[in-house]
Parts: C-alpha cells; sequence; structure tokens
C-alpha cells in the first residue's frame, strides 16, 4: 500500500480538500492499494477542517473526510509521499527526499489559501485542486507515483 499525505499549513483548508478529491479520483479510476491523508505544519489543536471546505466539496460532489486537522509528524513522513500544496510548503520540508508540490505538476498554479474566506474561495480553490488531482491521477495509471 502506497500513503500519499497532502500537506498544507494548517490542515483545515486544501489538504483536507485534496485528500477528499484524490480519494474519490482513485476510486473513480479503480486505483487501489493507495492510502490518502492529509496533514497540516502548524495545526491548532483539536481543529476541525474548514465548515466552507466541506461545504465546497460536497456542492463539487466529494465526500468530505471525517477527521480533524492532523499534525504532520516525521513518523507519518516514512514511507509515504508527501504532496506540498505550495513551494513554501514544499521548502520547509526540504530536509526530505520524498516531498513534491503540487506546481510540480502544474508550474505557475498557485493554490490559494481560502481560510477565513467566503464559500466562493472554497469552491474556486476545491476546483483548482481537483484540475491539478486529474494529472496527478494519470501519473498513477503511469506508474510514475
Amino acid at each position: 500500500m502506497k500513503t500519499i499525505i497532502f500537506v498544507c499549513t494548517g490542515g483545515s483548508c486544501r489538504s483536507p480538500m485534496a485528500e477528499s478529491i484524490l480519494t474519490q479520483k482513485l476510486k473513480e479510476n479503480n486505483i487501489k492499494n493507495y492510502q490518502v491523508l492529509s496533514a497540516g505544519l502548524n495545526v491548532v489543536p483539536n481543529s476541525k477542517i474548514e465548515k466552507n471546505a466541506i461545504k465546497a466539496l460536497k456542492a463539487l460532489g466529494f465526500k468530505p473526510p471525517k477527521h480533524k486537522c492532523v499534525q504532520l509528524t516525521s513518523e507519518m513522513c516514512k514511507n509515504s509521499l508527501i504532496i506540498a500544496i505550495s513551494t513554501a510548503h514544499k521548502e520547509f520540508l526540504s530536509n526530505l527526499k520524498n516531498v513534491i508540490s503540487l506546481n510540480d505538476f502544474y508550474s505557475g498554479i498557485d493554490i490559494p489559501d481560502p481560510y477565513g474566506k467566503n464559500l466562493d474561495a472554497y469552491i474556486k480553490t476545491a476546483k483548482i485542486l481537483e484540475f491539478i488531482l486529474s494529472e496527478i491521477i494519470e501519473n498513477i495509471k503511469e506508474g510514475n507515483l
């Protein structure tokens, strides 16, 4: 089983949305043997996934994760592919060899942080993630991930 962990700042918006979208895309493409998780670099203890992130996922037909926000740990990073949401997150994790960023798939596309913004901002972010994660599915199918 391969593990992919999406990482963002607080683990409450972008990374859980990416987790949800990729999990569903794997199922739709009948791709097995992948576990998809999300985590944050600076998680507030006992924080939950943002309500607008959940609403945005549901609006686009995705099932939101039910877990609380998870702090990234060194143990989680072992034997996992870490996909940083932004180049800054990737740079923060530069001491790890198993880190790529979404920007590695579509250079120049920045994933906006919708934290604290309205539902439309969350939906826009989820749509961008959905677009890029379709490319990740193709990479998985080709055996590149």
